[in-house]
């Protein structure tokens, strides 16, 4: 249980967290970390400075996220929470995240969606506007 004290009281310096938030994080954390611990034992190698293998490593992780929350095993919030263990304890989980994230910038909504779900949930956390949008089209 240190490694979730640790993790909420790293959020904690971010955002304040009531009671009842930092209990949702504990009671979600077990699955989650489970799922985290799958995933980056099955993660492929991201190669040196190789785009491809990077996005690919991050599609797998997704989708290994996505095939545990249809077979009942995770929820999609514990998904988000696995994506953020994975990020703070994997370099190589890091690195494919930053190379997915800088190509979903431009993704339009057909693209986005044919991601894997958990990559699309990961987007609409980043708050990334859609390629033409009129919202875009203002900047």
């Amino acid at each position: 249980m240190a490694e979730v004290d640790n993790f909420l009281d790293e959020l904690a310096v971010q955002m304040p967290l009531s009671t009842s938030e930092r209990e949702r994080i504990r009671a979600l954390w077990p699955e989650a970390e489970r799922a985290a611990d799958e995933c980056e034992r099955h993660m492929p190698t991201i190669g040196w400075l190789s785009f491809r293998k990077r996005y690919r490593a991050f599609m797998d992780i997704c989708q290994r996220l996505d095939r545990l929350q249809t077979d009942g095993s995770i929820d999609d919030e514990q998904a988000q929470l696995a994506l953020t263990l994975l990020r703070r304890r994997s370099r190589s989980y890091r690195k494919a995240e930053n190379m997915f994230a800088a190509r979903a910038r431009g993704y339009s909504l057909g693209q986005r969606q044919q991601l894997p779900l958990t990559a699309q949930q990961l987007i609409k956390a980043m708050q990334f506007p859609l390629q033409g949008s009129p919202d875009q089209n203002e900047e």
